[in-house]
């Protein structure tokens, strides 16, 4: 519901950074939660997959564990040391320019329903 996602994003706006986890990593998987750090402000530390870094993010800003090595420690402390501003900025610019027009729900649930049919098919396979 639109007024939970308002009250996350509040919450959210308290904080300098937002760590964005992804439940998995998939081809063209994209979440809400990098979409929500980026809507209250925040920094967002986020590692996509690479076909979410050249299509959904593009334009975007973020930082990225995998420019650490994974370490949380390096991560956060490059992430608390950035100019908030600057990540709004062209943040919002991001947001403004129509390129998450194509994950609206309508458009999500065929990828969903791809991916999932995938896993199943492969589980079953290994298992057989």
């Amino acid at each position: 519901p639109a007024a939970a996602d308002d009250d996350h994003i509040r919450f959210l706006s308290a904080y300098k950074v937002a760590v964005c986890m992804e439940n998995c990593a998939e081809a063209n998987y994209f979440t809400e939660k990098f979409v929500c750090a980026v809507r209250a402000g925040c920094i967002p530390v986020y590692h996509a997959h690479a076909t979410v870094k050249t299509s959904f993010l593009s334009g975007a800003r973020w930082i990225d564990p995998a420019d650490f090595a994974f370490s949380p420690r390096h991560t956060i402390d490059f992430a608390l040391n950035q100019d908030q501003m600057e990540f709004r900025s062209i943040n919002d610019a991001w947001l403004e320019s129509g390129i998450l027009g194509d994950t609206d729900d309508l458009k999500r649930l065929p990828k969903l329903h791809e991916i999932i049919r995938g896993k199943l098919k492969a589980r079953n396979c290994q298992s057989s």
